[in-house]
């Protein structure tokens, strides 16, 4: 018997008035995988039948279809996953209303699809129209029944639609019947005949199966779509490669040319004597550009007397804490013991080598005002997006580091809140398993997929983790977080957008022109070689319409493009898009 059948039993025992002085007489009692048997209430006096000897049988039926029983013995009379092999079921329905006493119910549960199962056949499937076949029947014979409830209930891990009929042996509705039916506490039947009304209520004409299997069609047909937009842009990346290995072997060519020139001029006597000269003329040359880039982009904090090298964020995302990172002064030769943390936080700060490996400096101060700061610049971003922060429930910090914005939730979340964090390096972890004990944290692979359950988070962000990635490993993680977060739930990330593709356009104009036209481009800040794929070396540009295109599932919330929204704690210059999934 699979797990609906016996739920639903149980249900059946629940509702009806079982009781511990109840006379229940079950029709294919034999224990297969579980018995109706074990539903029933403590007490209660309960005789199981079968055609054969077995866990569960009581009396073993010379006939089938003949109970030996006198008219009106037992109060309820059930059946579950019988039926479909008993070759004259409508002769045994007869039976069973005999033995039931006047006023009594009897429950029928059998399957409404399914694989084929002999014991020692199987001869039927059911629909809940078959509980009004059956009633016509019994009153041609001359048995009153009238029909309670019928429906089709949804499968959970087994594969089984089970058609639940209950009858009362009585010739008109009562008012006895229970005023909760079994398909009132399934809210996801279907197919719903009652004593109520002669309407079929939760009307289905495809069976669950039906539904399953166009789903999974659907499903298929999208992926298959999307291998072929993926193949096309393969055949298209290919074809650029081509290009640039060209491009490659003619630069390399002028290159070896240039080299041989520069070779000959070095070795002439006027290069010699004109040496001191270029190198003036270089120092000089250099003391200009610094003046002129210092002048442009800085800004004076008259409170501190010194230059900070980012233009201040607009009003709506400068808060306190903010303008005091802003402010900071910078630490960097500080001795890590010596420094003093300036928040009220409970967690250390991490040595400076690690601070180094996430966020490319050494600077104590900054790090440490950042930890609040980016928290509050979360519920601040979350806040301006209409979103309740405080009604998460599980929070994941997707790529934690060694924990920068984890540390600075301390004192933010309730109590019942569950914090957890992720990351691929594992000294990181490590640091923050040991000091961050309010969060549980994991060290995670370059690919999926991650340790968690499906549905389990409320919110997902990710600092500056999407500018890291390789196109499969991104492809594969907004899958990942589409499997991870629950259905509304909200997923907020950074990427090197808006601002940072002006950058790019200065330092490649092939990465800018592939970035415009396929909205995705990576460029290796040194040799190959040596940079290794989710290290800040490995700088990922993406467009707002790229995100948006493989975030299917999502809708879009806001954007916050870091071209004028920037800089923030968060993710400093880079844009930032909140999702909310499906």
């Amino acid at each position: 018997m699979h797990d609906t059948a016996l739920a639903i039993g149980r249900e059946f025992f629940r509702l009806y008035g079982a009781g511990p002085q109840t006379r229940i007489l079950e029709v294919g009692a034999q224990n297969v995988n579980g018995a109706l048997r074990d539903c029933a209430p403590p007490g209660a006096s309960y005789v199981g039948v079968d055609l054969q000897a077995g866990d569960g049988v009581d009396v073993v039926l010379d006939h089938p279809g003949e109970l030996p029983f006198a008219d009106e013995t037992f109060d309820l009379v059930v059946s579950s996953s019988c039926f479909e092999h008993d070759p004259m079921f409508w002769v045994t329905f007869v039976e069973m209303l005999r033995v039931a006493r006047d006023g009594g119910y009897v429950y029928i549960s059998a399957p409404s699809n399914g694989v084929y199962h002999a014991y020692p056949y199987d001869n039927w499937r059911f629909y809940p129209d078959a509980s009004l076949a059956l009633v016509a029947w019994a009153r041609r014979q001359g048995v009153a029944a009238t029909l309670v409830e019928s429906f089709i209930a949804r499968r959970k891990s087994d594969a089984w639609n089970d058609c639940v009929m209950v009858f009362c042996k009585t010739a008109a509705p009562a008012p006895a019947f229970p005023s909760t039916l079994i398909a009132d506490v399934l809210p996801d039947s279907y197919n719903i005949r009652t004593c109520r009304s002669a309407e079929v209520g939760a009307f289905s004409e495809p069976t669950e199966d039906m539904t399953i299997v166009r789903s999974m069609g659907r499903r298929l047909d999208e992926a298959a779509e999307r291998a072929r937009r993926l193949e096309e842009e393969l055949d298209e990346n290919r074809a650029r490669a081509d290009a640039l290995r060209s491009a490659l072997d003619a630069t390399q060519s002028e290159r070896d040319e240039s080299q041989r020139v520069l070779r000959k001029l070095e070795a002439s006597t006027s290069w010699r004597l004109t040496m001191p000269v270029r190198a003036a003329t270089r120092a000089v040359r250099a003391v200009g550009r610094a003046a002129r880039r210092l002048a442009s982009s800085s800004q004076v904090d008259r409170e501190n007397g010194m230059p900070w090298l980012l233009p201040r964020p607009p009003g709506r995302l400068r808060s306190g804490a903010i303008a005091r990172l802003l402010r900071g002064k910078r630490m960097t030769n500080v001795d890590h013991g010596e420094y003093v943390s300036k928040e009220q936080l409970s967690t250390p700060l991490p040595d400076p080598e690690l601070i180094f490996l996430v966020n490319g400096h050494r600077d104590l101060h900054a790090f440490d005002i950042s930890r609040r700061a980016t928290a509050e610049n979360i519920i601040a971003l979350l806040s301006d997006a209409n979103i309740d922060y405080t009604a998460f429930g599980s929070i994941l910090d997707f790529g934690c580091g060694c924990g920068r914005v984890l540390a600075g939730w301390e004192g933010k979340l309730r109590r019942e809140t569950q914090l957890f964090g992720c990351d691929i390096n594992q000294t990181l972890i490590e640091f923050c398993q040991k000091n961050i004990r309010f969060a549980k944290t994991m060290t995670s692979s370059y690919y999926p997929p991650l340790p968690y359950d499906n549905d389990q988070f409320d919110f997902v962000y990710a600092a500056s983790v999407y500018t890291h990635l390789t196109l499969p490993a991104l492809l594969q993680w907004t899958g990942e977080l589409a499997r991870i977060v629950k259905q509304s739930g909200v997923v907020m990330l950074s990427y090197h957008g808006t601002y940072y593709a002006k950058t790019l356009a200065e330092i490649s104009k092939i990465g800018s022109s592939l970035l415009a036209e396929r909205g995705y481009y990576v460029h290796l800040h040194g040799e190959e070689k040596g940079t290794w794929k989710g290290s800040n070396n490995y700088a990922t540009f993406l467009s707002s319409e790229f995100l948006l295109n493989i975030f299917r599932g999502f809708q879009l919330v806001k954007i916050y493009p870091g071209i004028s929204d920037g800089p923030n704690p968060f993710a400093s210059y880079q844009d930032i898009v909140i999702f909310r999934r499906l």
